[in-house]
Protein backbone atom coordinates (compact mmCIF):
# COMPACT_ATOMS: atom_id res chain seq x y z
CA UNK A 1 0.00 0.00 0.00
CA UNK A 2 1.51 3.43 -0.95
CA UNK A 3 2.75 5.55 1.95
CA UNK A 4 0.63 8.53 0.87
CA UNK A 5 -2.57 6.40 0.94
CA UNK A 6 -1.68 5.05 4.42
CA UNK A 7 -1.13 8.61 5.62
CA UNK A 8 -4.48 9.66 4.17
CA UNK A 9 -6.30 6.83 5.98
CA UNK A 10 -4.53 7.62 9.30
CA UNK A 11 -5.36 11.30 9.11
CA UNK A 12 -8.97 10.62 8.02
CA UNK A 13 -9.51 8.29 10.97
CA UNK A 14 -7.95 10.80 13.38
CA UNK A 15 -10.06 13.64 12.05
CA UNK A 16 -13.17 11.43 11.93
CA UNK A 17 -12.85 10.46 15.59
CA UNK A 18 -12.70 14.07 16.71
CA UNK A 19 -15.28 15.50 14.27
CA UNK A 20 -18.65 16.58 15.73
CA UNK A 21 -21.64 14.93 14.08
CA UNK A 22 -23.32 18.26 13.34
CA UNK A 23 -20.43 19.86 11.43
CA UNK A 24 -21.57 21.95 8.48
CA UNK A 25 -19.89 22.06 5.07
CA UNK A 26 -17.64 25.08 4.30
CA UNK A 27 -16.54 26.28 0.86
CA UNK A 28 -18.57 23.52 -0.74
CA UNK A 29 -16.59 20.72 1.00
CA UNK A 30 -17.48 18.70 4.11
CA UNK A 31 -15.56 19.82 7.20
CA UNK A 32 -13.98 16.41 7.67
CA UNK A 33 -12.65 16.24 4.09
CA UNK A 34 -11.31 19.82 4.19
CA UNK A 35 -9.48 19.13 7.47
CA UNK A 36 -7.99 15.93 6.08
CA UNK A 37 -6.63 17.81 3.06
CA UNK A 38 -5.11 20.48 5.28
CA UNK A 39 -3.50 17.85 7.47
CA UNK A 40 -2.03 16.05 4.47
CA UNK A 41 -0.60 19.32 3.14
CA UNK A 42 0.92 20.09 6.53
CA UNK A 43 2.46 16.60 6.77
CA UNK A 44 3.95 16.88 3.28
CA UNK A 45 5.49 20.27 4.04
CA UNK A 46 7.01 18.89 7.23
CA UNK A 47 8.62 15.98 5.40
CA UNK A 48 10.01 18.30 2.74
CA UNK A 49 11.34 20.75 5.33
CA UNK A 50 13.26 18.10 7.27
CA UNK A 51 14.32 15.96 4.30
CA UNK A 52 18.03 15.13 4.76
CA UNK A 53 20.44 16.25 2.06
CA UNK A 54 24.17 16.11 1.48
CA UNK A 55 26.33 19.16 2.00
CA UNK A 56 27.40 20.52 -1.40
CA UNK A 57 31.13 20.32 -1.94
CA UNK A 58 32.89 23.43 -3.23
CA UNK A 59 35.96 23.77 -5.41
CA UNK A 60 38.92 25.94 -4.48
CA UNK A 61 41.98 27.06 -6.43
CA UNK A 62 45.45 25.86 -5.46
CA UNK A 63 48.82 27.01 -6.84
CA UNK A 64 50.97 23.89 -7.20
CA UNK A 65 54.66 24.15 -8.05
CA UNK A 66 56.34 21.04 -9.48
CA UNK A 67 60.03 20.76 -8.51
CA UNK A 68 62.58 18.69 -10.36
CA UNK A 69 63.90 17.02 -7.18
CA UNK A 70 63.80 17.12 -3.40
CA UNK A 71 64.86 20.56 -2.20
CA UNK A 72 65.42 22.13 1.20
CA UNK A 73 64.42 25.61 0.04
CA UNK A 74 62.19 27.22 -2.57
CA UNK A 75 63.86 27.88 -5.95
CA UNK A 76 65.27 31.25 -6.91
CA UNK A 77 63.69 33.39 -9.64
CA UNK A 78 66.20 32.13 -12.20
CA UNK A 79 65.54 28.53 -11.21
CA UNK A 80 61.78 29.08 -11.43
CA UNK A 81 62.14 30.24 -15.04
CA UNK A 82 64.34 27.25 -15.88
CA UNK A 83 61.80 24.86 -14.39
CA UNK A 84 58.92 26.57 -16.20
CA UNK A 85 60.65 26.21 -19.58
CA UNK A 86 61.09 22.49 -18.81
CA UNK A 87 57.34 22.02 -18.24
CA UNK A 88 57.52 22.18 -14.45
CA UNK A 89 56.97 25.23 -12.24
CA UNK A 90 53.64 26.69 -11.12
CA UNK A 91 50.12 25.76 -12.22
CA UNK A 92 46.77 26.84 -10.80
CA UNK A 93 44.50 23.81 -10.24
CA UNK A 94 40.85 23.64 -9.19
CA UNK A 95 40.40 21.05 -6.41
CA UNK A 96 37.19 19.81 -4.79
CA UNK A 97 36.88 19.54 -1.01
CA UNK A 98 35.92 15.86 -1.29
CA UNK A 99 38.72 14.96 -3.74
CA UNK A 100 40.45 11.65 -3.01
CA UNK A 101 44.16 10.95 -3.50
CA UNK A 102 43.37 9.28 -6.83
CA UNK A 103 41.37 12.28 -8.05
CA UNK A 104 44.07 14.69 -6.90
CA UNK A 105 46.70 12.64 -8.76
CA UNK A 106 44.65 12.85 -11.96
CA UNK A 107 44.43 16.65 -11.61
CA UNK A 108 48.19 16.95 -11.11
CA UNK A 109 48.96 14.68 -14.06
CA UNK A 110 46.75 16.85 -16.26
CA UNK A 111 48.51 20.01 -15.07
CA UNK A 112 52.02 18.48 -15.15
CA UNK A 113 52.34 15.80 -17.88
CA UNK A 114 55.96 15.16 -16.85
CA UNK A 115 54.75 13.95 -13.46
CA UNK A 116 53.44 10.82 -15.20
CA UNK A 117 57.05 9.70 -15.68
CA UNK A 118 57.77 9.75 -11.95
CA UNK A 119 57.64 6.15 -10.74
CA UNK A 120 59.15 6.61 -7.28
CA UNK A 121 56.31 8.63 -5.79
CA UNK A 122 55.93 12.29 -4.86
CA UNK A 123 55.07 14.33 -1.78
CA UNK A 124 53.61 17.74 -1.05
CA UNK A 125 55.66 20.46 0.63
CA UNK A 126 54.84 23.92 1.89
CA UNK A 127 57.16 26.83 2.59
CA UNK A 128 57.73 28.72 5.80
CA UNK A 129 57.06 32.44 6.05
CA UNK A 130 59.38 35.23 4.96
CA UNK A 131 60.79 36.55 1.70
CA UNK A 132 63.36 35.24 -0.76
CA UNK A 133 64.21 31.57 -0.57
CA UNK A 134 62.17 29.88 2.15
CA UNK A 135 62.53 26.56 3.90
CA UNK A 136 60.37 23.73 2.59
CA UNK A 137 58.48 21.49 5.00
CA UNK A 138 56.86 18.16 4.09
CA UNK A 139 53.08 17.86 4.36
CA UNK A 140 52.71 14.20 5.42
CA UNK A 141 49.89 12.35 3.64
CA UNK A 142 47.01 10.82 5.57
CA UNK A 143 46.41 7.06 5.82
CA UNK A 144 44.64 7.07 2.43
CA UNK A 145 46.92 9.62 0.79
CA UNK A 146 46.29 13.30 0.23
CA UNK A 147 42.69 14.52 0.30
CA UNK A 148 40.99 17.68 -0.87
CA UNK A 149 40.34 18.84 2.69
CA UNK A 150 43.97 18.28 3.69
CA UNK A 151 45.20 20.22 0.65
CA UNK A 152 42.83 23.07 1.45
CA UNK A 153 44.15 23.28 5.00
CA UNK A 154 47.80 23.04 3.89
CA UNK A 155 47.49 25.87 1.35
CA UNK A 156 45.47 28.04 3.76
CA UNK A 157 42.44 28.04 1.47
CA UNK A 158 44.49 28.81 -1.64
CA UNK A 159 46.66 31.57 -0.17
CA UNK A 160 49.95 29.59 -0.17
CA UNK A 161 51.83 27.70 -2.88
CA UNK A 162 52.21 23.96 -2.42
CA UNK A 163 55.33 22.33 -3.85
CA UNK A 164 55.31 18.86 -5.42
CA UNK A 165 58.64 17.02 -5.35
CA UNK A 166 59.57 13.51 -6.54
CA UNK A 167 60.84 11.30 -3.74
CA UNK A 168 63.40 9.03 -5.43
CA UNK A 169 64.34 10.58 -8.76
CA UNK A 170 65.04 13.78 -10.64
CA UNK A 171 62.84 15.11 -13.44
CA UNK A 172 64.56 16.19 -16.64
CA UNK A 173 64.76 19.98 -16.93
CA UNK A 174 65.71 20.20 -20.60
CA UNK A 175 63.76 23.11 -22.15
CA UNK A 176 60.70 22.00 -24.10
CA UNK A 177 59.78 23.23 -27.61
CA UNK A 178 57.40 26.23 -27.72
CA UNK A 179 54.52 24.05 -28.99
CA UNK A 180 54.75 21.52 -26.12
CA UNK A 181 51.44 20.60 -24.47
CA UNK A 182 52.76 21.90 -21.14
CA UNK A 183 52.48 25.44 -22.60
CA UNK A 184 48.99 25.08 -24.08
CA UNK A 185 47.36 27.39 -21.52
CA UNK A 186 50.18 29.94 -21.29
CA UNK A 187 50.02 33.33 -23.06
CA UNK A 188 52.28 33.41 -26.13
CA UNK A 189 53.70 35.95 -28.52
CA UNK A 190 55.30 35.60 -31.95
CA UNK A 191 59.07 35.88 -32.17
CA UNK A 192 60.00 38.85 -34.37
CA UNK A 193 62.82 36.89 -35.97
CA UNK A 194 61.37 33.48 -36.77
CA UNK A 195 57.63 34.07 -36.25
CA UNK A 196 57.25 31.11 -33.85
CA UNK A 197 54.71 31.51 -31.04
CA UNK A 198 56.64 31.32 -27.77
CA UNK A 199 55.43 31.51 -24.13
CA UNK A 200 55.94 35.03 -22.82
CA UNK A 201 58.16 33.89 -19.96
CA UNK A 202 60.59 32.23 -22.36
CA UNK A 203 60.44 34.80 -25.15
CA UNK A 204 63.51 36.89 -24.06
CA UNK A 205 65.74 33.81 -23.98
CA UNK A 206 64.31 32.54 -27.27
CA UNK A 207 64.99 35.85 -29.01
CA UNK A 208 68.60 35.98 -27.82
CA UNK A 209 69.29 32.54 -29.30
CA UNK A 210 67.02 32.77 -32.35
CA UNK A 211 68.18 33.11 -35.94
CA UNK A 212 66.18 35.34 -38.28
CA UNK A 213 64.35 33.96 -41.28
CA UNK A 214 67.00 35.51 -43.56
CA UNK A 215 69.80 33.74 -41.65
CA UNK A 216 68.00 30.41 -41.95
CA UNK A 217 67.51 30.92 -45.71
CA UNK A 218 71.20 31.78 -46.12
CA UNK A 219 72.17 28.61 -44.33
Amino acid sequence: MPVSFKLYIAVFVRQGNGQPSGAQPQNGQPEGRRSVQQELTREARGRKRFMPYGKPQRNFMVNFFLLDEQRLRTPTGEEELQLMLAGLGKRCVSVSEDASHSKLTDLLLEAFPKLAGVSGGWMVHKSSGGGGQRKLVVVPPESEGYSGQQIRSACNNGKCILYIAPIQEQIDITPLPPDAKEFRNMPKAACGKCGVMVPLQGLPGHISNCSSVEDIEDL
